[in-house]
């Protein structure tokens, strides 16, 4: 499985590095991570993580989905939730009231007094 490790690496501009066999890669983004099983030994890793530091185009080479595709956070805080639902209930929104001037008189009004009403505000 995926875990929010990968999905919050890419959400923020970064490489992941994961460490996971071609079965549990296959969901992810193609050309997206670094695996770890793709290098012999750590040593290896370290000295490929700093050449993409110093070379741009392959660094950027891992960013080529995002032409494309964009990862977002949809991860929902329950407080942030419950400050939001609470400020909705003691805070109601009121209804527009041109809506319902117009509602209630478009039958009867001329295009140019139409537009006088909606222009009001």
């Amino acid at each position: 499985f995926i875990t929010e490790k990968y999905w919050d690496t890419v959400q923020y501009g970064t490489i992941p590095i994961v460490m996971g066999y071609s079965k549990n890669i296959s969901d992810l983004i193609s050309d997206s991570f670094i695996n770890v099983f793709d290098f012999p030994n750590p040593k290896s890793l370290a000295i490929y993580l700093e050449y993409l530091s110093k070379h741009e185009t392959e660094y950027s080479r891992y960013h080529q989905w995002r032409k494309l595709y964009s990862a977002h956070n949809y991860k929902i805080d329950s407080c942030e939730l419950l400050s939001a639902i609470t400020k909705a209930l003691n805070n109601p929104i009121t209804e527009d009231p041109t809506l319902h001037v117009l509602g209630d008189q478009s039958r009867c009004l001329s295009i140019e007094n139409m537009k006088n009403q909606l222009l009001k505000t």
